[in-house]
């Protein structure tokens, strides 16, 4: 995904990737840290898009749990649910936790009056979900073009 250059494996690390994003991190900290009241508020904002969105990840491998455990032919060596009906109780709620929990860190800004940071949080995993497949979709086209023209 990343352009050659950046994304470059040298010794199982993709080492010039890692400086960049240490760069960005650096950048940000020195941004907020001396860049007076609008970095400090474009950071707020980025941490309210993160909060609902970091999440995310955790409720597809909670759905896919079920699944995953339903297949008979992936070995697993360590099982603590052993029955259909502990892994869906435990499925159930651990969506319903993760669930609840999105949605009153979503509404509770609201209760108070402060509608842009509920606005923010929803604009954030909509912003990273579209930013994530434009990423992916380039990816993929790159891949197929690469396989097409091994052909």
């Amino acid at each position: 995904m990343w352009p050659r250059n950046i994304g470059y494996v040298k010794d199982g690390i993709p080492k010039v990737a890692i400086w960049v994003q240490c760069g960005i991190v650096v950048a940000m900290i020195f941004l907020v840290s001396f860049g007076g009241d609008i970095a400090k508020v474009f950071f707020t904002r980025l941490v309210l898009m993160a909060n609902v969105a970091m999440t995310l990840p955790y409720m597809f491998l909670i759905i896919a749990y079920p699944y995953f455990k339903g297949k008979s032919s992936i070995k697993k060596g360590y099982q603590v649910f052993k029955s259909k009906a502990m892994v869906m109780t435990v499925t159930i709620l651990s969506a319903a936790t993760v669930g609840f929990a999105n949605f009153f860190t979503i509404i509770e800004p609201m209760t108070s009056g402060d509608y842009t940071s509920t606005i923010w949080m929803i604009i954030g995993p909509v912003f990273f979900s579209a930013t994530a497949l434009l990423l992916y979709r380039r990816y993929a086209n790159k891949y197929l073009r690469a396989l097409r023209d091994d052909e």
